[in-house]
């Protein structure tokens, strides 16, 4: 009906993406994209190699990354650096 799909849009965003950390949607994105672009299981995995890369290098070393692990580990919710 009219005005639902913007409502879903929100609930979907507000639930799914506004709790994650903006660095690790930056990456998740970033897989999605390299995956997206081929459809060669073998550029598909140098590809993932690539974005392994970039979780260890990029996001892990940042205060979302260490937060992420510490969270877990205390089993708590995480608090994300604004960005």
């Amino acid at each position: 009906a009219d005005g639902e799909l913007e409502v879903e849009v929100a609930q979907l965003a507000a639930s799914c993406f506004a709790p994650r950390s903006a660095a690790s949607l930056r990456v998740a994105t970033a897989a999605y994209r390299a995956a997206c672009r081929t459809r060669d299981p073998e550029r598909l995995t140098e590809e993932l190699g690539r974005v392994e890369g970039r979780y260890l290098e990029e996001l892990l070393p940042t205060h979302d990354g260490v937060e992420g692990i510490r969270a877990f580990l205390d089993k708590r919710e995480p608090v994300w650096e604004k960005s």
